[in-house]
């Protein structure tokens, strides 16, 4: 009698076919865009599709990207490009220098690798309206991933690593081994590419896959698969949490009343889910910092990588760093002008002719000073209508109770540090305008559409 992996050797591409069509990962009349790096795992990939393919109708269009790491990398490009023109199949392939491009961009060559792949992806997706993008990570790349993260100490939602589908983004081999991929493709004669590095112990995950996962095997056998169920029934749990419990996301991020209302471990769920959006993995102290945080008074600004994870009256958001216009612009009189998405319009008017919505400053005491529009600084400074001296504007804005990602993104019309209007919202007593004839400065500010 057969064991179970002699079983799963021998109706591989069944089992994945029956998770395609049990969890419909594709439909009839899908557009389904495969990652093909020509290796073992998107060969056999391509070659599951193919069948399904018999029973269903959909296309299949393959994207080859040569990051050129290795000296070989033009061998991989040549023989996707023969394999999808034999198999009449279209194909995207882009070249690119990912190592000089990470240095460029100051990343690690794995995450600019990654980066570069889905913009990719996305551009295809845009051009020819492709509704699937199929990737070949199987079960052993899920427990790598399980491995790396538990090593730097991983939230649990971290843990449960990747799942049959996420979007578009569809991942059909995710329950399969490697090796009995690897069996297959050798038993049916399937020619594929073999990436040499893979057996270097450069990058972390090779190390996991070379050196780490061996001894485990050697310890207890199928620890892969058992490990591989454990991130399942963690995805169980986080399925029944989203579906039993309140939802704290709102538009502006997560709703501090909910959080607060969850046990530890639930507010860490959403707080570390919400931090994936943007692909951001937090470390267990990272994490305890931001969940902390939400029982503190005010504003709180956590960094991670290219964000800021900021907590602020009501609600916890993620940010991207240097979203906003930094550069100065002149304000000139009489034009529509654009910063940090908002659009403002001046021109010059009498008081008499007030409209609601607008703002007024005295034109004379504009005249023949340089004024900017520009976002805060340090040292900035106000004075408040009614009032004879200067305070500091963050005092300011922090008594106006404006959001912590409006104080960096509103714009303010200055003459050095001195703010003449924080738009929208007050007029330096300097600039007001006092006689009921006196030629003044209308402003109008709005947000982009």
């Amino acid at each position: 009698m057969l064991d179970s992996q002699e079983n799963e050797k021998k109706t591989i591409v069944k089992n994945v076919i029956e998770d395609i069509s049990k969890y419909k990962l594709i439909e009839e009349g899908d557009s389904v865009l495969i990652g093909f790096s020509g290796g073992p795992d998107s060969r056999f990939l391509l070659e599951v599709l193919r069948h399904y393919q018999k029973s269903l109708y959909f296309s299949i269009t393959l994207c080859h990207i040569n990051h050129n790491l290795r000296v070989d990398a033009k061998n991989d490009e040549n023989f996707c490009r023969e394999l999808a023109s034999k198999l009449h199949l279209p194909i995207y392939v882009l070249s690119i220098d990912v190592e000089k491009l990470s240095r460029e961009r100051k990343e690690s060559i794995e995450l600019c690798a990654r980066e570069v792949r889905y913009q990719y992806f996305n551009e295809i997706l845009e051009k020819e309206k492709i509704s699937k993008i199929a990737t070949a990570h199987h079960l052993n790349d899920n427990v790598e991933t399980f491995l790396y993260r538990f090593s730097r100490g991983s939230s649990i939602y971290g843990l449960r690593g990747m799942s049959l589908q996420e979007g578009i983004k569809i991942r059909p081999l995710i329950h399969s081994q490697k090796k009995n991929i690897l069996e297959y493709l050798h038993e049916n004669d399937i020619m594929y590419c073999s990436d040499l590095s893979n057996l270097e112990n450069i990058y972390t995950r090779n190390k996991i896959r070379n050196k780490v996962v061996p001894l485990l095997e050697k310890i207890e056998i199928n620890t892969q698969v058992k490990i591989s169920h454990i991130q399942d029934e963690l995805s169980q749990i986080h399925e029944d949490i989203e579906k039993f419990l309140p939802s704290p996301i709102i538009r502006e991020g997560l709703s501090l009343h909910i959080l607060k209302k969850f046990t530890p471990y639930v507010a860490k769920y959403f707080i570390s889910k919400e931090c994936f959006k943007y692909r951001i993995s937090l470390s267990r102290t990272k994490l305890e910092q931001i969940y902390l945080s939400i029982f503190k008074e005010g504003t709180l600004k956590h960094e991670v990588k290219k964000y800021f994870v900021i907590k602020e009256y009501a609600h916890l958001r993620v940010e991207e760093k240097n979203k906003f216009q930094s550069e100065a612009i002149l304000f000139r009189i009489g034009n529509t002008q654009s910063y940090n998405g908002y659009e403002i319009s001046s021109c010059i008017a009498s008081k008499k002719e007030k409209k609601a919505g607008s703002f007024y400053l005295a034109l004379s005491k504009l005249q023949g000073k340089k004024i900017v529009i520009r976002s805060r600084e340090e040292g900035d400074y106000i004075v408040p209508q009614g009032m004879n001296s200067k305070k500091k504007l963050k005092e300011v804005m922090i008594n106006d109770k404006i959001p912590l990602r409006l104080r960096e993104r509103v714009p303010l019309l200055c003459c050095e540090k001195e703010v003449i209007a924080m738009f929208s919202r007050r007029v330096s007593q300097n600039y007001v305008v006092l006689g009921g004839t006196e030629e003044c400065v209308e402003l109008i500010i709005k947000e982009e559409s």
